[in-house]
């Protein structure tokens, strides 16, 4: 969001770190702007990209699926490490959402998809409490996209 991004890239860079960039992919032109500055990008991919209305209803803010598509065509395009994922809650998310966005991640190409799940501290607990994401859906969905994984941090 910072339009000083790119300098604070090339100042880090210069000090001999590493570049990883964590986006919610609101900015796809400054993304593409960034990606050969970075060695690293994490996507979050809020809601499934080809159902704008709950992309809106989960941001909060009117069309926001469009730079979220474009920023991950761009991750796609590149030459570069990158992580799509996706937070969980059952009020977001039933099984046929996650498994129409499972598969319009595959068919645009990702391959690794982490799951992380919005949660209270105790989340092996909850998960075990209320069974979200079933067993069933987790193994559906990596029937879809082998690589993916449930985040339990």
């Amino acid at each position: 969001m910072d339009p000083m991004l790119g300098s604070a890239i090339a100042d880090a860079r210069a000090l001999g770190y590493a570049i990883g960039l964590h986006t919610a992919g609101t900015y796809p032109k400054r993304l593409r702007a960034a990606l050969p500055l970075v060695e690293w990008v994490g996507l979050d991919v809020k809601a499934p990209l080809d159902d704008p209305e709950h992309y809106d209803r989960v941001t909060g803010r009117q069309g926001s699926a469009a730079g979220v598509s474009a920023c991950l065509d761009a991750l796609l395009r590149a030459d570069i490490k990158f992580e799509v994922r996706t937070t969980l809650h059952p009020s977001w998310f039933d099984d046929g959402a996650l498994l129409r966005l499972a598969i319009d991640l595959l068919t645009r190409g990702v391959h690794h998809w982490v799951l992380q799940l919005a949660r209270p501290p105790s989340l092996a607990d909850w998960r075990m409490e209320h069974d979200y994401p079933s067993n069933a859906t987790l193994e559906r969905l990596r029937q879809i996209i082998p690589g993916v994984d449930l985040r339990l941090t």
